[in-house]
């Protein structure tokens, strides 16, 4: 069963949280609505099956914190077109049982990732699907064993990584450009390439797949153990580098 859902378009400033979600509750900021803190996140909520869209503004010193103590319940968070998620330290900070994030907007944090997934009892992925811009130390941090997706159409970037998968299979698919390192663990992931990677990759352990249709401005670490490889573009700036 649906929770309420609360439909802020009035904005909100101050120095602890400013929205505090119960179990179920489902939070739409709408367009010209901020909704800020200074010392925490702008917004917690407990629990899961919580839908979250942001058409206004959501952050300060942090954004949002979604946390599911039993584990059991998924989480969908969309940045519409003209949403802002933007923060000094976690945009977004996921602790759930599955999750999807839609973005068309903006996710961004000055010093820690753009989206951080700490799940580790989940039992279902995290999905990503992003077509505004993410950015952050990292732009996505994952830290599960899961199969979780990500597909960009937009621009992901990050200072340090631009993408740092987990311990499971994870795929991950570039109609866009990410600009940075990309990093994907453990696991045999997938990384399928149609558009610009201005940065490393690195593959890491597992049976992992790399087929580049795109560009890749940077050097490609496959690791150990078994890999399939294939492109129909090319690498420029550092010549592509396979490394086993």
């Amino acid at each position: 069963m649906a929770g309420p859902r609360l439909q802020i378009g009035s904005s909100s400033f101050g120095a602890g949280t400013q929205y505090d979600l119960g179990t179920l509750d489902d939070l739409y900021v709408l367009p010209g609505a901020q909704i800020v803190s200074s010392e925490d996140f702008a917004v917690r909520a407990a629990g899961g099956n919580h839908k979250i869209r942001v058409l206004g503004l959501v952050g300060g010193q942090y954004g949002i914190n979604v946390s599911d103590d039993d584990g059991d319940r998924a989480v969908v968070v969309t940045v519409s077109l003209g949403g802002t998620i933007n923060s000094l330290f976690n945009a977004i900070v996921i602790r759930s049982n599955g999750a999807s994030i839609y973005n068309y907007g903006e996710i961004s944090s000055e010093y820690y990732p753009g989206i951080t997934i700490e799940n580790f009892q989940a039992y279902n992925p995290t999905e990503f699907l992003n077509y505004g811009t993410i950015s952050g130390s990292s732009g996505i941090t994952i830290n599960n064993s899961l199969r979780n997706t990500i597909t960009n159409y937009g621009t992901i970037t990050g200072k340090y990584y631009t993408i740092v998968g987990g311990s499971g299979d994870d795929l991950v698919t570039n109609h866009g450009r990410i600009q940075g390192i990309i990093t994907l663990a453990l696991g045999n992931d997938t990384l399928l390439n149609r558009g610009l990677i201005d940065g490393d990759v690195e593959l890491n352990s597992g049976d992992d797949l790399l087929d580049n249709r795109g560009q890749i401005e940077g050097i490609v670490s496959l690791g150990n153990g078994f890999r399939a490889f294939s492109t129909a573009a090319e690498s420029r700036g550092i010549p592509l580098a396979l490394k086993f």
